[in-house]
């Protein structure tokens, strides 16, 4: 990703904009190492940084952030017209067959502990029964989650897209107007829809009072900068309208479900927890019960409650239209 895909999709871009980045810089050892290795540049010595995760981005933040993620997924849907399909670890990534035991291991993982939880979100029985329903056909959403179509428009994802992701530098005169957006750990590639980010970034990311009474607007921005993009790259394939935006959000919506049940609970996790990745993803005691605290944080009782009738009512987790 570092050496050669993220440089070809700066490259793309430089036709209309030579100084549009989306990774910090990267450099090489005079003397090569025997081992891998990513160099990378320290972005707060010029003057990047994170933004709060339990707090969440602004709107202008927000739009900032959508914005660079439109040229981004134009610029690898550009690629592929230009040098065809992108390596197969990217097209697979974990959502296959062989993996199976992984997914299963990792949904039981989550499931189980948020199940015990859901009592407290106050969802009524209907909406309850049916996250239920749905946690247990997870396993073989995700397998239909990795499938590519092949009519639809596709996009290499960032993979882990949400705050902690996101670098931002902002103006000298005032502290506050974004100047730039940066990308960082691109360790879960994924070609395929672009819903994946876009879910993982609008469900994790905006601050709790504009995260779901924007969401539509967020979209249609998304697809206005989309289409901008591709236009600018001379993109000759089908621009997808913002119905197919639509009814690409609602096929995919597993990732939704998903982003909201996992990464929101970390994003809103306490930062005196005690945690690490080994723990959250864990199936043994001591990663339940690590899992049960996040789902009882306050914080996330605050959004989850209102955030799962919210994806049920927009047709986010309705099964048969995600595996059809």
């Amino acid at each position: 990703m570092y050496d050669n895909i993220v440089p070809e999709l700066e490259e793309l871009c430089a036709n209309f904009d030579n100084k549009l980045h989306f990774k910090p810089k990267q450099y090489r050892f005079v003397h090569e190492l025997t081992c891998n290795y990513i160099l990378l540049e320290d972005l707060q010595a010029r003057g990047f940084k994170n933004a709060p995760r339990r707090e969440g981005l602004n709107e202008e933040h927000t739009k900032a952030v959508l914005a660079k993620l439109a040229q981004w997924h134009a610029a690898s849907a550009k690629r592929v017209e230009i040098r065809g399909d992108y390596p197969e670890e990217y097209v697979n990534s974990y959502f296959s067959q062989k993996n199976l035991p992984f997914i299963e291991n990792m949904n039981a993982a989550f499931n189980e502990p948020f199940a015990q939880c859901l009592e407290s979100y106050d969802l009524l029985l209907p909406e309850k029964e049916v996250i239920l329903s749905y946690m247990k056909n997870m396993n073989e959403l995700y397998l239909k989650f990795g499938n590519i179509d092949a009519q639809a428009f596709n996009v290499l994802n960032h993979g882990d897209f949400w705050i902690n992701n996101i670098m931002f530098r902002h103006s000298k005169d005032d502290g506050e107007a974004v100047q730039e957006v940066l990308f960082v750990d691109f360790q879960l590639p994924k070609y395929g829809s672009f819903a994946m980010d876009v879910f993982c970034f609008l469900m994790t990311s905006p601050q709790w009072n504009i995260k779901l009474k924007n969401f539509d607007n967020f979209i249609n921005f998304y697809h206005t900068e989309l289409i901008r993009n591709l236009k600018r790259l001379n993109y000759m394939r089908p621009i997808p309208t913002l119905e197919q935006i639509n009814a690409q959000l609602e096929k995919y919506g597993l990732w939704a479900f998903v982003c909201v049940q996992r990464m929101l609970a970390v994003a809103l996790l306490d930062p005196h927890e005690n945690s690490n990745i080994e723990t959250f993803m864990s199936n043994n005691e001591a990663g339940k019960a690590f899992k049960k605290r996040m789902f009882y944080n306050p914080k996330y009782v605050q959004q989850v409650k209102e955030i799962l009738p919210w994806l049920i009512e927009k047709n986010y987790m309705h099964y048969m239209t995600q595996v059809s």
